[in-house]
């Protein structure tokens, strides 16, 4: 969880070089290996929770396409389009994750990360820097969780969208389940 991770970043030696991954669909790592630490979230960073208003908060290792589903599934509109963006929230939220006419900047509220040295900070949206595929939060400082605002909807009319997505994708329009 997180108070782990900046646990072990507290105690890493200075020099060790740390690569923090997703979910590694579209890694290749030569046959040497990689020097240092990778850093990849497991089930200390995979909750979702439905809060009121609206709001999903998310841990950054869930797959996109899950918070997605658990948005549909609780009648919160807004993010149908992480159906259509392959990785994990972690990722999203580096990058301003979007599709389909919305980012991640439109729907985030705040999120929180853990810095090189082990120190926890909260980001409001302002926080977070973003412009296009971009986030200005430094490079290595590893999101742990994030809270999205979405609005009231109906779950047909939200998986519908979501098939939309997926179909604009090239991965069939009724498909609602990951794959891996």
């Amino acid at each position: 969880d997180e108070a782990d991770l900046a646990y072990f970043l507290r105690r890493l030696p200075d020099g060790v070089p740390i690569n923090v991954i997703g979910l590694g669909s579209n890694l290749l790592v030569r046959d040497g290996g990689v020097p240092g630490v990778v850093i990849r979230l497991g089930r200390g960073f995979n909750e979702i929770k439905v809060e009121a208003d609206h709001r999903l908060r998310v841990g950054t290792a869930v797959p996109d396409v899950k918070v997605a589903r658990a948005a549909a599934e609780a009648g919160i509109s807004g993010l149908a389009f992480y159906r259509g963006i392959p990785g994990s929230i972690g990722g999203a939220l580096r990058m301003n994750a979007g599709a389909h006419g919305r980012e991640t900047k439109d729907c985030l509220i705040s999120a929180r990360a853990v810095d090189l040295d082990g120190n926890v900070y909260a980001f409001s949206l302002a926080d977070m820097g973003f412009t296009y595929r971009h986030c200005s939060i430094p490079d290595g400082w590893i999101f742990t969780e994030a809270v999205f605002q979405g609005s009231p909807g109906d779950p047909a009319d939200i998986l519908k969208d979501m098939d939309e997505v997926a179909e604009y994708r090239g991965h069939g329009g009724n498909q609602h389940e990951e794959h891996h």
